[in-house]
């Protein structure tokens, strides 16, 4: 299938100093992330979006493509120009801050995109927790309800959305209303916001190898 996988980049953001290239493990979030895609996509499918000149250095360095972003331009004016100069039919767009989302993850929502015939598919989480909205009751009938009896919540992670690129120009979105869901597991849906974030996925590692391992074993 025609596809492709765009992973915009920062050198800076709320979250740490470094943005993207903040470290992790032996190497930064970026090239974490670049080389999680390689073993899903070719290098020539992938490609990163930034206005940043030490990313563009690493890009090139890893063999994959780089897209420059326009600072003036906002961020859907950036996507949508990505959009109109890319010929991939199927966009994989991705970030660097869900670094547990592996090779295995992608291939699996990318298998269930084209198998599905989906416009889009989004990661989510699954949530079972009382929640309130301006102060009204959503998915909480009785007080004496176990939250696991509760109707599930599904919170996007924003780490992987899978989409048609077509639709996506026209709608100038990649959240269609007929979009589709794909539930991540605990590790997998662990979204950087914030330093804390980024502190907590640091120690969390040497968990994500030990689970890719098993991974392997049980294929």
């Amino acid at each position: 299938m025609s596809f492709c996988v765009i992973i915009p980049a920062q050198d800076s953001n709320r979250y740490h100093r470094d943005g993207d290239l903040a470290p992790f493990g032996d190497t930064t979030l970026l090239e974490w992330k670049i080389a999680q895609c390689k073993e899903f996509a070719p290098k020539s499918q992938i490609y990163i979006s930034s206005q940043s000149s030490k990313i563009r250095d690493i890009a090139l360095r890893e063999g994959v493509e780089f897209v420059p972003r326009d600072g003036t331009k906002s961020y859907m004016q950036n996507i949508q120009e990505l959009l109109d100069c890319l010929r991939f039919e199927d966009i994989v767009y991705t970030h660097c801050t869900t670094p547990f989302i592996s090779a295995s993850v992608y291939q699996s929502m990318y298998e269930e995109f084209v198998r599905a015939g989906h416009s889009a598919l989004v990661s989510v989480k699954e949530l079972h927790e009382f929640i309130f909205y301006q102060g009204k009751r959503l998915n909480v009938e009785n007080a004496f309800a176990l939250r696991t009896q509760t109707e599930p919540v599904l919170l996007v992670v924003n780490g992987c959305y899978i989409f048609k690129r077509a639709k996506a120009k026209q709608t100038q979105n990649f959240i269609f209303a007929d979009s589709t869901f794909f539930k991540l597991e605990n590790l997998a849906s662990i979204e950087i916001k914030d330093i804390e974030d980024y502190t907590i996925a640091r120690e969390l590692i040497t968990m994500y190898f030990a689970k890719e391992v098993g991974n392997e074993h049980r294929h």
